[in-house]
């Protein structure tokens, strides 16, 4: 599985407390749980769990060959079943786009039926992230994910039902001029004045603009 622009905009937009306690929803091949591991590697721990069974593999591997193998544990398991010891401080998502098999890209159309299926919006809508994100965090807790912008009105509707604040949000355009692809969301349980963001990815000769750059840099070698 290949590592999404979403990925690296989310891992590297997100900021949290050293110490807290972190959860990754869908985590795919860990890279959002390594992102925030490396932004600051004293981080108490890091749970990531999946419904996939090649992704939860596959983020083992990932997650045993990199230096943190002991601040995060990957389980295949399924956030509407799952029960911790702890609540979680802080909870990260890309969750999930597509509505129906017959959307996406041609790469993901060929990957397995279990993958697609994690991949379905219906098997983890944003009704279900933000309850069941209520239901594992502490009262203090921040979530970060990331939706399309034209869904940015359910978004924030379902995340407001189940006691959630926007604090941030970050639209993201993949040039000047281009209509807003996604958006990444920074929500509380505390009532906060959202900071409103904007992120172009090229510049008009197709290259990687310095705020893309500046964003990134920390997890792009090539930069």
């Amino acid at each position: 599985m290949k590592v999404s622009t979403d990925s690296l905009i989310l891992g590297s937009w997100a900021t949290m407390p050293p110490t807290c306690r972190v959860l990754d929803i869908g985590c795919g091949t860990a890279i959002l749980s390594l992102m925030v591991c490396q932004e600051n590697p004293q981080r108490r721990h890091i749970t990531a769990i999946d419904i996939d069974n090649n992704a939860v593999t596959q983020a083992k591997q990932n997650v045993g060959n990199s230096p943190w193998p002991q601040r995060i544990s990957v389980f295949r398991c399924d956030l509407k079943n799952a029960v911790f010891d702890e609540p979680f401080d802080a909870i990260i998502c890309n969750p999930p786009y597509f509505r129906d098999t017959n959307a996406g890209t041609k790469p993901h159309l060929r990957q397995s039926h279990e993958r697609q299926l994690a991949r379905q919006q219906p098997s983890l809508t944003p009704e279900m992230l933000f309850a069941h994100a209520a239901r594992v965090s502490m009262p203090t807790a921040s979530l970060y994910c990331l939706y399309p912008c034209a869904q940015r009105a359910v978004t924030l509707s379902a995340a407001q039902q189940e006691g959630w604040h926007l604090t941030r949000e970050l639209t993201v355009y993949n040039h000047a001029g281009a209509v807003p692809h996604v958006t990444a969301y920074r929500f509380s349980k505390e009532l906060a004045i959202p900071q409103h963001e904007v992120l172009i990815i090229r510049d008009e000769n197709g290259q990687y603009t310095q705020q893309y750059k500046t964003l990134c840099q920390p997890f792009y070698l090539a930069f």
